[in-house]
């Protein structure tokens, strides 16, 4: 057995985030999720947002970042991802929606290129959609194929990887997660 735990913590406990990234200290991949609109209660549905997004440009800058690159957690955190989330939430062709996503936090990526071409680790720029499914695929194939041991990815993980088709039943279950963490994460038989 090997363990492929995924931790989310949320913007709101960025500090509990980057303290257990020096605690835990064998985290693989660090995988930043940031969005195109919040979710309006009043409406249930999410929107697009030139505010919401300039306030996570804020909750990432600079000093944040710093502290996700530091010598300490690059040691181990070889892989950076940054997931721009409700692609579904722009129009045009994906070519299209991938480019404006990119263009709304492009101050975020140029900074997390500058500082993993500094600590020399792998950065991918991901576009998608959790509600929809676009991009997600790509994103379980990286990391499948970047930090799961080859030891633990059997016939059918190996042949979902291949197919681009999200995991369906290859053996994840619930962990429990550290304190702060909203989701757990998953054990890979």
């Amino acid at each position: 057995d090997h363990i492929f735990e995924v931790y989310d913590w949320g913007g709101e406990h960025v500090e509990e985030a980057l303290t257990a990234l020096v605690k835990l200290g064998a985290i693989h991949a660090l995988l930043v999720v940031v969005d195109l609109g919040p979710f309006l209660k009043g409406e249930q549905r999410h929107a697009f947002s030139q505010e919401h997004i300039e306030r996570q440009l804020q909750e990432f800058d600079q000093q944040v970042l710093r502290f996700f690159f530091a010598p300490a957690v690059v040691q181990h955190c070889k892989h950076y991802v940054l997931f721009i989330n409700k692609s579904d939430l722009l129009s045009g062709y994906p070519a299209e929606i991938e480019e404006k996503a990119r263009q709304y936090y492009e101050p975020l990526i140029r900074d997390m290129t500058a500082y993993s071409d500094q600590r020399g680790v792998n950065l991918q720029v991901m576009v998608g959609s959790a509600d929809t499914g676009a991009g997600t695929v790509r994103l379980y194939q990286y990391l499948i194929e970047n930090i799961l041991p080859e030891e633990a990815r059997d016939d059918q993980l190996i042949q979902e990887v291949q197919q681009g088709t999200p995991i369906s039943g290859s053996g994840f279950s619930s962990l429990p997660g550290p304190p702060g963490s909203r989701s757990a994460g998953s054990k890979v038989q």
